[in-house]
């Protein structure tokens, strides 16, 4: 709370005192510094007590894939990719309004 009054009351007054403005920008400097390193610590704590790998995935849940959706995925990226070749290949007949 002490924090806070005295950003309120130093914001209210930004450039009187430029030795205070360096002290508050110090100080919310140090403070974000501070929230990074107790974020990263805890990030690290998490994963040391873990596998990695089970942070990523949940353990009993495992889907299987779906192959006849997969080949339609694969078939339709396939036909996508051949009208792309022809495209670049023969341009579009377009008429250009600019003309």
């Amino acid at each position: 709370m002490i924090l806070s009054r005295e950003l309120l009351r130093s914001l209210r007054m930004v450039g009187g005192e430029p030795q205070r403005d360096w002290k508050l920008l110090l100080s919310l400097t140090f403070f974000a510094a501070f929230i990074v390193a107790v974020f990263s610590l805890f990030l690290l704590v998490a994963v040391s007590k873990k596998d990695s790998m089970s942070l990523l995935v949940e353990e009993g849940r495992v889907e299987s894939i779906k192959r006849d959706h997969l080949r339609e995925v694969v078939a339709s990226l396939e036909s996508r990719r051949q009208a792309f070749e022809a495209l670049k290949n023969k341009a579009p007949v377009f008429v250009d309004p600019s003309l």
